[in-house]
């Protein structure tokens, strides 16, 4: 019964991964919103024709700079084609909830009939700290911004359901695991086909850049190394593991994510201290004194990509905004944060559709988060991402099996909101839950 389930679990999986991204992939791809395609077109191709390999700059802006979303979107025209996702359009977006859900009453039903086991609470100990600290801020959101606001922060941490009530798919990981390698796939065909009929995501200076069916090209990197760590911490045919490889790389090319490339980096300084340096550690120092300040200097011309580091270390950049944040916060703000939900990606979706639906704070609804770090102390404070660190670090000390995939997951998290990317989230879940459920310990 459980590796049926989990077949149709994994078909669930592909079918939802794909279909959170289809309008806006379809869009790109002139498949959908056919004049408005052909209008992007003879606006930003240079030439106006297919294949369109980048983006040319009307306003006669200067066009050396980096493609980041924000610049991308400063073209009027672009941002409403490119990005904004509106009426019909998001008719496929729920899908994603619906498998949250499935996963989470299917766990449920099993444990009510005694076809899995319930969780024990000596084992939940790890997931304590984290849980409470997510109470306090539905507790706080509730007070101060309203059931909607709180309701909407709940989902980032719909992962410690799956991974509390999950135990039942613990063990059939390796099914998850050839599931993923058949999304990478079609993720690479995909990009094949948006790099000859799709419109670009960067400026002529830098060539093309993909997003398959992740809406965001840096999404779409993110979830291919995620993806490849998971699946190389199962067992799985060493051919299946090399199309993985193969693809992982591939996507990293077209979709240029720093963050990709720097988990990509951090996989395989894994394997390469767990297979050789751990055995050999003379080379240890030479490889870490070397090789990793070498990666950092040429990684902006690995990716093509000159103002890579401008989204860090800039003004206004990640680190300054979480400066910024530390700064102007109370001590209870410090703390426990200002509530789930603030400055979340839907919650600002929840106040673009219905704006009475939230409460005008003046502050909340213009808030956007820029990393999983960020994110977590906004909304649940210092001890929230105490907790949440915390969390994944017990886990790869725990579980030895998935250590690689919470090296990545972590390194990602540093750059972007993990917690809030489909279906890298979901793949958490599963991880904790193998960590929490399968008896395996560290060897």
């Amino acid at each position: 019964m459980i590796p049926q389930l989990t077949r149709y679990f994994c078909w669930a999986l592909v079918v939802a991964t794909l279909a959170n991204g289809a309008t806006a992939y379809l869009k790109r791809v002139g498949l959908l919103d056919r004049t408005a395609y052909n209008e992007y077109v003879s606006i930003y191709c240079n030439p106006p024709t297919l294949p369109c390999s980048c983006m040319r700059d009307p306003t006669g802006a200067n066009a050396d700079r980096d493609e980041s979303n924000e610049v991308v979107s400063n073209s009027l025209p672009s941002r409403r084609y490119v990005y904004e996702v509106n009426g019909y359009e998001r008719a496929l977006k729920p899908i994603k909830d619906g498998l949250f859900a499935g996963f989470l009453a299917l766990s449920l039903a099993l444990i009510a009939i005694g076809r899995a086991a319930r969780p024990a609470p000596i084992e939940l100990r790890a997931f304590a700290p984290l849980s409470l600290s997510i109470g306090l801020g539905l507790v706080i959101a509730l007070g101060s911004w309203g059931p909607t606001l709180a309701a909407l922060g709940l989902r980032p941490f719909a992962f410690l359901g799956v991974a509390i009530f999950g135990g039942w798919i613990s063990g059939q990981l390796a099914s998850v695991s050839r599931a993923l390698v058949l999304l990478l796939v079609v993720q690479l065909a995909l990009v094949i086909a948006e790099f000859w009929i799709g419109i670009p995501l960067r400026f002529c200076d830098l060539g093309f850049r993909a997003a398959g069916s992740l809406v965001i090209a840096n999404s779409l990197g993110v979830f291919s190394v995620v993806a490849l760590a998971f699946c190389l911490s199962f067992p799985i045919p060493r051919w299946v593991s090399g199309l993985a490889v193969l693809a992982t790389i591939t996507l990293l090319y077209a979709s240029a994510s720093g963050t990709g490339i720097v988990c990509l980096f951090a996989l395989g300084c894994y394997f390469l201290y767990s297979q050789f340096l751990q055995k050999h550690r003379i080379y240890l120092f030479l490889v870490g004194a070397t090789v990793i300040p070498l990666f950092l200097w040429k990684l902006p011309e690995i990716a093509n990509r000159p103002g890579l580091y401008q989204s860090v270390l800039a003004k206004e950049g990640r680190l300054d905004n979480l400066k910024t944040l530390v700064a102007n916060a109370s001590v209870g703000q410090f703390l426990l944060g200002q509530g789930l939900g603030f400055g979340s990606n839907a919650s600002l979706t929840a106040v673009k559709d219905a704006p009475t639906a939230l409460p005008n704070s003046g502050t909340g609804e213009k808030f956007s988060a820029d990393s999983t770090v960020t994110a977590m102390f906004i909304q649940i404070g210092a001890i929230g991402v105490i907790c949440f660190y915390g969390l994944i670090v017990w886990a790869a000390i725990r579980d030895q099996r998935l250590r690689p995939f919470y090296l990545v997951f972590g390194t990602a998290s540093l750059a972007i909101i993990v917690t809030e990317l489909f279906p890298v989230n979901l793949l958490l879940g599963l991880a904790l839950a193998h960590t929490l459920w399968n008896r395996e310990r560290k060897r």
